[in-house]
């Protein structure tokens, strides 16, 4: 439970308290993103749950569920060894056709696009204090990205913003989220 807790946390002080997924605050407050967990370690065990979420997602209407982010409660991995499991899970959409539906996007603790630095504030835009990963409806991204404005504008807004903030700064609101979940 306390990995949804700093989950939402995380959502609401960085995704919707920065802007950094213009997206997610309509579904966000009208409890429309389901936060499963998992607390496997065995990437298979893993796999398994997360093939669950997208069959339940498949089956729940989009007005009662928009997406989900499932949450690797107990994986302790570098960021490199959740991408293996992360390239998996598109896999397995892509094998079970499931693709045309749903898409992904990870989240790490140490998450580093490639050709930047660790340090480089833009990274926060898919860091997360726990490993997850967000499994999201094609048709509503589609959807989203049509009806907003400058949807093509939005990594360069994020990377500006996060930049104006800095690393430290960034990194210290980070590590607010766990403390506001400790109590």
């Amino acid at each position: 439970m306390k990995a949804i807790t700093i989950t939402q946390h995380w959502v609401l002080d960085f995704v919707i308290g920065l802007n950094l997924c213009p997206f997610a605050r309509q579904p966000f407050n009208k409890q429309k993103i389901r936060f499963a967990t998992t607390e496997e370690t065995d990437p298979e065990e893993i796999l398994l749950s997360f093939w669950e979420e997208v069959q339940l997602l498949h089956k729940t209407p989009l007005e009662i569920v928009s997406n989900t982010l499932f949450i690797l409660a107990k994986v302790d991995w570098d960021f490199e060894t959740f991408l293996d499991i992360y390239y998996v899970a598109e896999e397995l959409l892509e094998e079970q056709g499931m693709h045309e539906f749903f898409q992904l996007a990870g989240f790490h603790p140490d998450f580093q696009f490639e050709e930047t630095g660790f340090e480089e504030p833009v990274n926060f835009v898919n860091r997360s204090p726990i490993p997850m990963i967000h499994i999201l409806r094609v048709d509503e991204v589609a959807d989203a990205i049509e009806s907003h404005p400058d949807a093509e504008g939005i990594p360069d807004r994020n990377k500006n913003t996060l930049d104006s903030i800095g690393y430290k700064e960034l990194e210290k609101r980070f590590k607010m989220v766990y403390r506001e979940t400790d109590n």
